[in-house]
């Protein structure tokens, strides 16, 4: 899954000519919200971000690149 922060979900929205007002239909929420995400004013939820990042891939080529992800070791017990 990606990593998408209020200024790349507002690049690539102006990059697809989309509006929030598209996306937030897509996601099933109101149109505040999505401008509430894009101006960095309420953080996106780890369950909205299949659902963004579903919507920007299908109007267009997306730049951001999913997030890389280290190992991380476990000391004691799991």
């Amino acid at each position: 899954m990606a990593v998408i922060t209020p200024e790349i979900l507002d690049e690539e929205l102006k990059k697809s000519g989309r509006s929030q007002s598209a996306l937030a239909r897509a996601m099933g929420v109101d149109p505040a919200i999505v401008n509430r995400m894009v101006r960095g004013l309420r953080q996106i939820k780890a369950v909205e971000l299949p659902l963004i990042e579903s919507y920007l891939r299908a109007t267009g080529e997306v730049s951001f690149q999913p997030e890389a992800v280290d190992t991380v070791p476990v000391v004691g017990a799991v």
